[in-house]
């Protein structure tokens, strides 16, 4: 059995809360998927990948006027850059961890991208 456990969902739903204690109660590793964006920035610049310095608020202003979509691709290509650091990440540990990060997008996308990734 994979002890691998993902928690997702928008600011201020528990999410750190609930890791951070099933983490504890069960023995694994806690890990912040949101805090890589420094490590990121490290190791490329804002011209190799200019999403990696954008928040999802704001990353929708490179593709035009606010609207559903432009808000939408923002938040998909912020996620994007960050999808081999988080897999990156995820892979060092191997098995026994909880992760956590924000997300408003369905876990589809997530569970597609990570398991192309790490399974």
């Amino acid at each position: 059995m994979a002890n691998k456990h993902f928690i997702y969902g928008v600011p201020g739903v528990g999410k750190s809360t609930v890791a951070t204690d099933y983490a504890t109660r069960h023995g694994y590793l806690y890990l912040e998927l949101d805090s890589l964006r420094p490590q990121a920035q490290k190791q490329v610049s804002r011209e190799q990948e200019p999403f990696t310095y954008e928040y999802t608020t704001a990353a929708w202003k490179q593709f035009g006027k606010l609207t559903a979509e432009s808000a939408l691709s923002g938040f998909l290509a912020v996620r994007q850059a960050f999808v081999k650091y988080v897999a990156r990440e995820l892979a060092s540990h191997g098995e026994g961890y909880v992760a956590e990060a924000l997300s408003s997008i369905p876990n589809k996308f997530w569970r597609q991208t990570l398991k192309s990734l790490l399974w």
